[in-house]
């Protein structure tokens, strides 16, 4: 079977990971790393070998350009990202605090690097995106294989957004959280697409096959919850990567009993996320067998990648 291509767009953030054992114990990081959606499954499907191309527009500051070198770094084609003064990063510090007998408890603070360069407090991120019709110029430039057939995949994050909702209508897979979405009656609107709704913890995954009614996959307990950030990236990569193993991703293609297995392995490897610190722990790499390939991201600035014993 021929090399999987990816375009990926979406959430990109250069994440500072931190930890502290106790509420009053000073915080300790951990790692400096490509996050966001975009970048974890851009950087999980490029050390299974997939041609993964990020699409980012990222400000030339310091964090920027590292940004994209951790992109690089875990194999992606980042002939589609930019550093320029027109473009925005995103920074994001996700503090886990440990607490003995109970949940841990997570913080993040978001801000942008130009605001920090500048010495300026800021609240919200500088997020900076390409139209659709850029997207399909991007698209039509590449060498998909036409006997493999093209997916479009997408995780929409706010069911008030008119924009998100348009892209849900584009869509072959729609993928969200029963967080962002508790209500699901909008999907009845699109009975010719694949719905899946993240329930979180053991508690799995449920999906809605055309011509069929939810189907629940159910999840897996993990005693030594951790941090459970990145964990719907591994869902992802786990879905996907398993589809083009069994058959491809022609949707077309998919059957039920399909989507239920390959989105059981991605709910396996988001559990797993789950005791570890950082989105892409050598332990999980080391599961895929592709540790061995990858650079870590910015190895300069963070400790090794490492779990919480």
């Amino acid at each position: 079977m021929s090399k999987p291509t990816c375009l990926i767009g979406g959430m990109f953030n250069y994440d500072t990971i931190t930890w502290k054992e106790n509420r009053k114990a000073p915080e300790q990081v951990m790692a400096r790393e490509v996050g966001g959606t975009g970048g974890v499954v851009s950087k999980l499907l490029a050390v299974l070998g997939w041609h993964a191309l990020p699409i980012g527009r990222f400000d030339d500051t310091e964090e920027g350009r590292l940004l994209k070198c951790g992109l690089a770094d875990f194999g992606c084609d980042t002939r589609f990202v930019t550093n320029g003064p027109d473009g925005g990063t995103t920074l994001l510090t996700v503090c886990t605090t440990k607490v003995e007998g109970g949940p841990n408890r997570k913080a993040i603070h978001t801000s942008n690097a130009k605001d920090k360069a500048a010495g300026v407090n800021s609240r919200f991120p500088r997020w900076k995106y390409i139209k659709i019709d850029q997207a399909r110029e991007l698209a039509a430039g590449l060498d998909f294989v036409p006997d493999v057939g093209t997916l479009v995949y997408f995780e929409p994050c706010n069911p008030k957004d008119p924009a998100c909702m348009k892209s849900v209508e584009l869509a072959d897979v729609v993928k969200f959280s029963n967080e962002d979405f508790p209500e699901v009656s909008f999907v009845d609107r699109y009975p010719d697409k694949l719905f899946i709704q993240t329930l979180g913890g053991p508690e799995g995954a449920r999906f809605r096959f055309p011509g069929h009614d939810w189907q629940v996959v159910p999840g897996f307990v993990n005693d030594n919850v951790i941090n459970p950030e990145g964990s719907g990236d591994w869902t992802t990569m786990g879905f996907l990567s398993t589809l083009w193993r069994s058959g491809g991703v022609r949707f077309a293609s998919l059957t039920s009993e399909r989507v239920a297995a390959a989105l059981s392995t991605g709910q396996w490897y988001a559990s797993r996320n789950c005791s570890y610190i950082t989105t892409c722990s050598d332990e999980l790499l080391d599961e895929l067998g592709v540790r061995g390939i990858v650079e870590r991201p910015m190895r300069s600035l963070a400790e090794e990648c490492r779990a919480i014993k």
